[in-house]
C-alpha cells in the first residue's frame, strides 16, 4: 500500500497498480468521489469477474470448470492475479540483487497450495524448488501446520528457502493498539 490502500496487487475489490492514467480518464465521466469508490469498492478480482467473485480461491476453483459460465473471466482473474504478484516478487528480487527465503503469508499465501505452485515454477529460474506433498499438505491447522505457524516446503535441491507462515494480523493490531487505550 502506499498513499491510499489501492498500490500493490490486485486485490478483492481494489484494482492494485494501475496507469495513472485510467483515474484521469474515469474522471472524464464520473467525479473523483465516484472514481474511488470504483477502484476501492468495484475493481480488483470483482471487476476483473464482473462482479461475480472477489475471493481467488473461488476464482481458481472455476477455472478448473471449462463448462462452467464464468470459466473465462475467473480463469483470466487467476492468471492476473499470479502474474501481478510474480512481477512484485521479481521487482523485489531484482532490488535486493537475490533472495534467500520466499515467504508465503496472509489467507491465499498459507492456505493455497495451487498458488504457491504457480508462483514458484514461474520463478524457478532463481533455484526455486518446492516439494509438491509438502505444498500439498501446508494450509493452516493442517500438514506441517497443523502444531505450527510456519513451515519450509521447499524441495532438497531448492537453492532458495520457501516458508509458509500463518499469519494473526489481528492479534498484531490488538496488541499496537492496547497502548492507547488504556
Amino acid at each position: 500500500m502506499g498513499w491510499s490502500p489501492l498500490p500493490g496487487l490486485v486485490m478483492s475489490t481494489r484494482c492494485g497498480d494501475i496507469d495513472a492514467s485510467i483515474a484521469l480518464a474515469l474522471c472524464a465521466d464520473r467525479s473523483p468521489a465516484e472514481v474511488i469508490k470504483l477502484l476501492n469498492n468495484h475493481s480488483g478480482l470483482v471487476g476483473l469477474t464482473g462482479g461475480v467473485i472477489s475471493d481467488l480461491r473461488d476464482a481458481y476453483a472455476i477455472s478448473l470448470q471449462p463448462t462452467h459460465k464464468h470459466y473465462e473471466i475467473c480463469k483470466l482473474a487467476f492468471d492476473v492475479y499470479c502474474h501481478r504478484l510474480i512481477g512484485a516478487i521479481g521487482s523485489l528480487v531484482a532490488a535486493l540483487g537475490g533472495i534467500d527465503v520466499l515467504a508465503f503469508t496472509d489467507d491465499l499465501g498459507f492456505n493455497m497450495p495451487i498458488l504457491r505452485q504457480v508462483v514458484c515454477s514461474r520463478l524457478a529460474f532463481l533455484g526455486i524448488q518446492i516439494d509438491q506433498d509438502l505444498n500439498a499438505k501446508a494450509t493452516k491447522g493442517n500438514g506441517p501446520l497443523a502444531y505450527s505457524d510456519t513451515t519450509e516446503i521447499q524441495a532438497t535441491s531448492s537453492q532458495v528457502r520457501v516458508a509458509v507462515i500463518v499469519n494473526y494480523e489481528e492479534i498484531v493490531i490488538a496488541r499496537e493498539a492496547k497502548p492507547f487505550l488504556a
